[in-house]
């Protein structure tokens, strides 16, 4: 059977030569124009030259998407999201887990780099930017969620101390005084800005912080989610805010298992809340927006659009 070519796309939809090349070369076209094509590429069985568009174009199609981990509900959405927007233009993803390590986020931007992507979307886990330079260097698009690393790219991120200022008033106009804290390492910024916040929020209701009830440790760390928990409950803590997914699912597996039930308010949609009771109040962040909006800013660089870059708050 003969293999369908451009010029029986062309037949099909009654478009121009143009036109068709344009969208199987990446390009734009009208709405309508689209779904002529994409019917007539299903119907026709056409096959793309991804070979032959990489050398014409000079790009290879692909996009890199590095995350900190697979196993987080927050970047599994990103990713799904993110693809969603991707695919519509004919990208793949090449998708990067980093595992918690700074080495092994750095050995994935290498891989980016050479497999010579059109862009990459990254959620980091260092606070430094400085091992996405060699993605500037090569003239890759780098849009960054949850993290801005100082301003070196495109960043859709959330409110950090607002969303700890928030937790810390609610707990307090329940009727809370002894407010406990579970957060992420010293030096991360996501968990020094909700810390600022929560922290404000206290001083705002006149409650004051007590240090014995602020439990700080790296969830990354085997086992540390539940020492930093069973610390801070030891201290019989009225409320708690667990101001990220690892401690707030710790919190309620330890619950579970004990006497104590201090109110509590947790980070992200968790997907088994529904099933605890109470169902617990949360925090959550857009994450299905995260990933979209980083996608179509991406492609927007991709494409040469020109503006400086800048930080969204979601």
């Amino acid at each position: 059977m003969r293999m369908a070519t451009i010029k029986d796309i062309v037949k099909h939809t009654g478009l121009s030569l143009g036109t068709v090349s344009k969208y199987l070369n990446g390009g734009n076209v009208r709405e309508e124009n689209r779904v002529k094509i994409e019917t007539a590429i299903r119907e026709l069985h056409y096959r793309y030259n991804d070979l032959g568009r990489s050398l014409k174009t000079r790009r290879t199609g692909l996009i890199g998407i590095l995350i900190p981990s697979l196993t987080e509900a927050f970047s599994a959405e990103i990713i799904t999201r993110a693809e969603t927007v991707l695919s519509r233009e004919k990208y793949a993803a090449i998708v990067s887990d980093a595992m918690f390590s700074p080495g092994t986020e750095k050995a994935c931007l290498d891989l980016f780099v050479a497999k010579r992507v059109d862009g990459v979307i990254a959620v980091p886990v260092t606070d430094d930017g400085g091992a996405y330079g060699k993605l500037s260097e090569a003239g890759i698009p780098l849009v960054l969620v949850d993290k801005d690393l100082g301003g070196i790219a495109d960043a859709f991120l959330l409110d950090n101390r607002a969303a700890g200022y928030m937790a810390a008033r609610k707990l307090c106009g329940a009727g809370f005084s002894r407010i406990g804290l579970l957060r992420g390492r010293l030096g991360q910024q996501s968990a020094d800005e909700r810390t600022e916040g929560f922290l404000a929020g206290l001083a705002d209701c006149g409650t004051a912080a007590d240090p014995r009830l602020i439990a700080c440790g790296d969830y990354t760390v085997p086992g540390e989610a539940d020492r930093t928990v069973d610390a801070l409950l030891k201290h019989n803590p009225e409320a708690v805010f667990a101001s990220n997914y690892y401690f707030t699912s710790t919190l309620i597996a330890a619950l579970n298992r004990s006497s104590r039930r201090p109110a509590y308010i947790g980070f992200d949609n968790l997907g088994f809340t529904d099933l605890v009771r109470p169902v617990p109040a949360l925090v959550t962040q857009p994450m299905s927006e995260y990933g979209r909006l980083a996608a179509e800013k991406l492609l927007a660089r991709i494409r040469g659009i020109r503006a400086s870059e800048r930080r969204v708050w979601l």
